[in-house]
């Protein structure tokens, strides 16, 4: 156990984390821009007043969200090396 923390610790792992979280964010901005959309073409039925509105840019936000998620993990799939300078 005490191992596996040590060699942890040698990768960046605040910057894997912060990719991450930021591929589920722009994923899910893309997501909320549409549903702006939705709600300007028929705004009888997906107005902003609507439930329908907002579970579909909570939807919309978290699928997008995964997708991009993935997209980050394919390219990024473990914290890069700490780089230790002399």
């Amino acid at each position: 156990m005490i191992a596996a923390v040590t060699n942890g610790r040698r990768y960046a792992w605040d910057d894997w984390l912060l990719g991450l979280w930021r591929s589920l964010v722009s994923g899910g901005a893309g997501a909320v821009v549409s549903s702006v959309q939705v709600s300007i073409k028929d705004p009888k039925d997906w107005g902003f007043h609507s439930w329908n509105t907002l579970e579909l840019i909570a939807s919309t936000f978290l699928i997008t969200g995964i997708i991009h998620m993935a997209v980050f993990l394919q390219t990024h799939p473990a914290p890069e090396p700490i780089k230790e300078t002399a």
